[in-house]
C-alpha cells in the first residue's frame, strides 16, 4: 500500500515526490483503470435508485433539500418556448378564482397550514386533526379515540397543525383549565405527542400569529407562533421542524394604558430575516432581526410613508422578492394591502424602509375591519391573500394575488357574508396551493355552515405595455 501522509503539494513537478520509486506517470495509468472499473458500477447503481418504487405515503421521509429546490431563484413567468422562467414581467391574471367545491366534513372544519409533503393540514370540531388534497377527494379525519387525547392535558384542543421534515406540529387554543395554549410535537400524525411548551397564562394563538417555512435546507425548518392576550407575550420559535422551541421575543410595552399583544411574525427566506409586530396603539411596533431571533431591531421610527396614519402593527406579514406586504390595521387607510418594497442597494445598517399602498379593495371600509390576514397561500411566483371582513357580518371578503412575486396584486374574488351574525367567510385566510394546485378556506354563510370552500387560482400571462 502506498501512504501519501505529509505530502507537500507545492512539490509536485520535482523529483522523487512520490514514494517507492514511482514517477508521475505510473499513478496516472493507475488511477485512470480504477476510474474504467468503477465508473460502470457507479451508472448501475444510480438505475436502480432511480427505478426503485415510492415507500408508502406514510413511511415517507421527506428531505428539506429536495423540496422547493429553486425557492431563491429571481423568476416570475415561464417562457413559453423554453419553458424557462422569465425574471422582470409584470402578470396579469387570465380569469377570477373559480369555486371548485363548498362542502361539509364535519368534525373536519378549518384548514390551517400545508405541510412539507403538499397535503392540507386541518383542525375542527373538538379534538379533531385531518389532512386533505385533490379538493377533499383525498382526505382522512381522525377524531375522539382515534387521536391523541389532547384536551386531557389541561391546554384545550388543536388549533393549528402542519407537517414538517421532522414530524407533526399541533397547537392547542387553551380553551380549558390552564388557560393557555401549548405546543405538541410528535413524529407520527395521531399518536405519541409530546408537550414541548406551554404559552403565557391567559394567552393563546390566533390565525395570523402562526407562520411556517418548510425551506430548502434543514436549518430552515421554521414555525413561528405568536401568543395572543394582553401582556407580554412570547413568539416561539422552532428551527429543526419543531423538536425544540425558543421564545425568540417577548412583546414590549410601551404605554401601560394600552393593549398588548404580538400580531405577527413570519420568515424571510429572501434576507434570511425575521419580521414581527405587536400593537396596539402605542404600544404598536415593528421589528426585525437578522440572526434568527438573537437580537432584534425597532423599525418603527425609520419607516418613511406619505400615508395618513403610520402602520406599524401589521396583522400580515409576506415577504415576496421584491417587497414585503403588510395587511394593515390601523383607521388612517381604506382596506387593501400596504407594502415595503426591498431596498436591493443598502449598505451596513443603512436599510431604506418605505411604506407604500400595494392595492386597494374598499374606499367605505377602514383596514381595521378589513385587514389581510395569514395564513396566505404562496407558490413561486404566486401569492394570494384574503381580507375577510372582520368586525361586520353585511361586508364582504375579498381575495387579491399577485403572479410576479409581488411587483403587482389584482383583485381575484368579492364574496358578500349573507348577513349572518358573524360571516365566517374566509376569516382564517387561505391555505394552498397543496399538491393539487388548489387554495382553501372556511365557508360558513346561512346556506352553508360549518363548510370548506376549494378555489382553482387562475393562469398568470406577461403584461402588455
Amino acid at each position: 500500500m502506498i501512504h501519501y501522509k505529509n505530502l507537500d503539494l507545492m512539490q509536485f513537478g520535482k523529483k522523487n515526490v512520490f514514494p517507492d520509486g514511482l514517477n508521475r506517470l505510473s499513478v496516472l495509468r493507475f488511477v485512470l483503470v480504477i476510474m474504467i472499473l468503477i465508473l460502470p458500477l457507479v451508472a448501475t447503481a444510480c438505475d436502480q435508485e432511480t427505478d426503485s418504487p415510492d415507500k408508502e405515503e406514510s413511511e415517507q421521509q421527506y428531505s428539506v433539500s429536495e423540496k422547493h429546490s429553486d425557492i431563491d431563484e429571481p423568476i416570475s413567468l415561464k417562457d413559453k418556448d423554453s419553458e424557462q422562467l422569465v425574471e422582470g414581467v409584470r402578470a396579469n391574471p387570465m380569469s377570477k378564482l373559480e369555486i371548485v367545491s363548498v362542502e361539509n366534513h364535519q368534525p373536519a372544519l378549518e384548514p390551517r397550514s400545508v405541510g412539507i409533503d403538499d397535503r392540507i393540514y386541518g383542525t375542527g370540531e373538538g379534538n379533531t386533526l385531518w389532512r386533505g388534497s385533490d379538493a377533499f377527494e383525498d382526505m382522512e379525519i381522525f377524531t375522539g379515540e382515534d387521536v391523541f387525547d389532547f384536551q386531557s392535558h389541561g391546554y384545550g384542543t388543536p388549533y393549528f397543525v402542519t407537517r414538517t421534515a421532522s414530524g407533526y406540529i399541533v397547537v392547542t387554543d387553551g380553551e380549558s383549565e390552564e388557560n393557555r395554549g401549548a405546543i405538541f410535537f410528535s413524529e407520527n400524525f395521531t399518536q405519541g405527542y409530546e408537550l414541548k411548551e406551554e404559552f403565557t397564562y391567559d394567552h393563546h394563538p390566533i390565525m395570523f400569529g402562526n407562520t411556517w417555512y418548510h425551506g430548502e435546507y434543514e436549518p430552515e425548518q421554521i414555525v413561528l407562533l405568536a401568543e395572543r392576550g394582553d401582556g407580554k407575550g412570547k413568539l416561539w420559535a422552532t428551527f429543526d421542524g419543531g423538536k425544540s422551541w425558543e421564545n425568540i421575543r417577548t412583546a414590549e410595552r410601551f404605554d401601560e394604558d394600552q393593549q398588548l399583544h404580538h400580531h405577527t411574525a413570519v420568515y424571510d427566506p429572501y434576507q434570511g430575516r425575521i419580521w414581527n409586530s405587536q400593537g396596539d396603539g402605542a404600544n404598536a411596533a415593528l421589528y426585525i432581526s437578522d440572526d434568527l431571533g438573537k437580537s432584534w431591531r425597532n423599525i418603527s421610527g425609520e419607516i418613511e410613508t406619505d400615508l395618513p396614519h403610520n402602520q406599524f402593527q401589521p396583522t400580515l406579514l409576506a415577504p415576496t422578492m421584491h417587497t414585503i406586504i403588510f395587511g394593515g390595521d390601523s383607521g388612517g387607510t381604506h382596506a387593501g394591502l400596504l407594502e415595503i418594497p426591498r431596498d436591493h442597494d443598502f449598505e451596513g445598517n443603512q436599510e431604506n424602509f418605505v411604506l407604500e399602498r400595494a392595492i386597494g379593495v374598499w374606499d367605505q371600509q377602514p383596514t381595521y375591519k378589513q385587514y389581510g390576514t395569514a395564513p396566505y397561500a404562496q407558490e413561486d411566483s404566486e401569492i394570494y391573500i384574503v381580507l375577510p371582513s372582520a368586525y361586520d357580518d353585511e361586508k364582504r371578503a375579498f381575495v387579491v394575488g399577485s403572479g410576479d412575486h409581488g411587483r403587482s396584486f389584482h383583485l381575484l374574488g368579492t364574496y358578500p357574508n349573507h348577513h349572518l351574525e358573524y360571516g365566517e367567510q374566509l376569516t382564517l385566510g387561505i391555505v394552498g396551493p397543496c399538491r393539487d394546485g388548489y387554495l382553501y378556506g372556511i365557508w360558513d354563510t346561512e346556506a352553508d355552515e360549518h363548510t370548506m370552500v376549494v378555489f382553482d387560482p387562475p393562469e398568470w400571462e406577461a403584461a402588455t405595455e
